[in-house]
């Protein structure tokens, strides 16, 4: 499985089976998780709001970054 799309917080597959949880894996990719820690350390900094930036190139911006991480860790 690609890395960028394997759960962030995974389980195994008995404790999924336990849980009865229906699709394994499930919940955030790491692609996603990475993405959202990224616009979560942006928004959180010292001019939060003042940058001027579109929020969609915000979020562009966290997805690029959460690739580049996940390209690093390969």
């Amino acid at each position: 499985m690609e890395n960028s799309i394997q759960p962030a917080f995974a389980v195994s597959k008995e404790m999924a089976e336990m849980s009865e949880i229906t699709e394994y894996p499930y919940g955030l990719t790491k692609r996603e998780y990475f993405a959202a820690k990224a616009m979560q350390g942006y928004c959180g900094g010292e001019y939060t709001g003042q940058s001027g930036m579109p929020v969609e190139s915000i979020a562009k911006w966290a997805v690029e970054m959460s690739d580049t991480l996940l390209s690093a860790l390969d």
